[in-house]
């Protein structure tokens, strides 16, 4: 089966208004302090699973978290805001998963000034949180 977040790469990848600014910089978890910016890091925060009495009901909702990275705090809002056009309120496929719904629920600036200048580095970023339902049991191709 796929996973959710290597189908959320290749989306995210697919999207020209994204890999216009990131290319292919859209990493798991976190990005090295020198990696060019802007870029993307993400994370899986939470997976409930629908139940009925016999089980899984196959209706997955996961709770992604997105960074967006920019050399300014600027660079960071703009790319968030492409990454908001192209995921919230998406409904499709992702390598084979069927994505039900993407809703954005939070977004928040974390500037990075003091801990950048501390390293020597000129990075800002924002944080979105994203509600993923998709269907674990139903694999479309």
């Amino acid at each position: 089966m796929p996973l959710l977040e290597e189908g959320l790469v290749n989306y995210l990848l697919a999207q020209t208004s994204l890999t216009a600014l990131v290319e292919n910089r859209i990493y798991p978890l976190s990005k090295e302090q020198d990696d060019d910016l802007p870029s993307i890091t993400f994370q899986s925060i939470e997976t409930l699973r629908e139940r009925v009495m016999e089980g899984t009901a196959g209706i997955v909702q996961t709770r992604i978290q997105i960074d967006s990275w920019g050399r300014t705090l600027i660079e960071a809002k703009e790319l968030a805001e492409k990454v908001r056009l192209c995921l919230d309120g998406y409904s499709g496929n992702w390598s084979g998963i069927r994505i039900q719904g993407v809703f954005q629920i939070s977004q928040n600036d974390i500037p990075e000034a003091e801990l950048a200048a501390r390293l020597e580095l000129d990075q800002d970023r924002i944080i979105q949180d994203y509600y993923i339902w998709w269907n674990e049991d139903r694999i479309y191709k």
